[in-house]
């Protein structure tokens, strides 16, 4: 019983995490990605050049780059997620 307890608060936190990192991602993006990136077209149509997570995580980068940003590598994985979780759906690295 105690075990099971253990593991239901663990999955309630991991849980309560990533949907803390994907409203945390969604925040940083609709305040500094959507002057560019401002249609949902934008990452749904059919000749994207996005195909993987890691290169998707790679343009969060550049654009944090280009922009001077200066975000932590956090706010970089945020950003990623959220749009995996919204537009992509990649398996993300690690992941089987």
């Amino acid at each position: 019983m105690k075990i099971t307890f253990c593991f239901l608060c663990s999955f309630l936190l991991a849980t309560t995490s990533l949907a803390e990192e994907l409203e945390f991602g969604k925040d940083l993006h609709d305040n500094n990605c959507t002057a560019c990136h401002n249609k949902p077209e934008f990452y749904t149509h059919k000749d994207r050049k996005r195909k993987t997570y890691e290169s998707l995580e790679h343009q969060v980068r550049n654009c944090d780059n280009t922009l001077d940003l200066a975000w932590f590598d956090e706010e970089i994985e945020d950003v990623t997620y959220y749009l995996n979780v919204t537009y992509y759906r990649f398996q993300k690295p690690g992941k089987n």
